[in-house]
């Protein structure tokens, strides 16, 4: 009898443990929106209606824009801040809307694509109150001559009372052929109201080939003289004289033909 009884004890406790496991609510996962904040989730839904009149958007899970052909990821690389005094805030990123890029990108790095088709890098600026609802922007294309670039970090400094800042942005040029990838790490500052790069300078290059041989540079660079940008690799101290003015915008294709032996 005492054996009945722990045994309906048992099964009264274990009845209770599942009912409380079934009803007990799983933790709600957060969504991309709440793991951005409100403010800047709300000025990126603030910077599509700004730069696309009627735009319309979903967070599924990640922020989407409504085109003709769907929703499209809404990607803001490098999003950068500054809050004035009184709240309202000033800002850039990187813009991209759909997932082309991201697919030539990893394409190219595993040797796959050849010749890719030319993907547009924008780049936005704004100003926005101090709830982030945005009242000024600007877009502009990074590089009309890169077709596959991607933007890393975007930086601002000394803010203009009317106008738009020089930005300094970090970002890679992918650069596929038939049998090698290379990448060009960028240091660039682009002068907003002229809608262009006034100064460029590489910070390393890495090359891998279907033979399996990978090279990588990583550079150090000096003025040697007037009209004359020394750049070294920091690894096998290889250095080679670059002919450029002050600023200097280094051409990408240039500098590989004088680094490929």
């Amino acid at each position: 009898m005492r054996r009945s009884s722990k045994i309906a004890t048992f099964l009264i406790l274990l009845s209770g443990f599942i009912a409380a496991s079934v009803c007990r609510p799983h933790p709600r996962q957060r969504s991309d929106r709440e793991s951005f904040g409100d403010v800047r989730a709300t000025i990126m839904e603030s910077l599509l209606q700004s730069l696309f009149s009627g735009a319309q958007f979903r967070w599924a899970p990640d922020l989407q824009l409504r085109t003709s052909d769907g929703f499209s990821r809404a990607h803001f690389p490098g999003l950068t801040l500054s809050v004035a005094p009184d709240g309202s805030m000033s800002g850039a990123s990187g813009l991209e809307l759909t997932s082309n890029k991201e697919q030539a990108i990893f394409s190219s790095e595993q040797l796959r694509q050849t010749d890719p088709s030319h993907l547009a890098t924008k780049v936005v600026v704004f100003r926005a109150n101090s709830k982030g609802h945005v009242e000024q922007s600007q877009q502009f294309e990074l590089d009309p001559t890169d077709p596959l670039a991607e933007i890393k970090m975007v930086h601002t400094s000394n803010w203009p009372l009317s106008g738009w800042p020089i930005l300094r942005i970090e970002y890679v040029s992918h650069i596929p052929s038939q049998n090698s990838y290379t990448r060009i790490e960028w240091g660039a500052s682009f002068d907003v109201n002229a809608s262009k790069i006034i100064s460029r300078l590489p910070a390393g290059i890495s090359k891998k080939s279907r033979s399996g041989e990978e090279v990588m540079l990583i550079f150090s660079i000096a003025r040697s003289g007037p009209g004359v940008l020394q750049i070294t690799d920091r690894l096998t101290k290889k250095s080679i004289p670059y002919q450029c003015s002050d600023p200097c915008v280094v051409d990408g294709a240039r500098l590989l033909a004088q680094w490929s032996d």
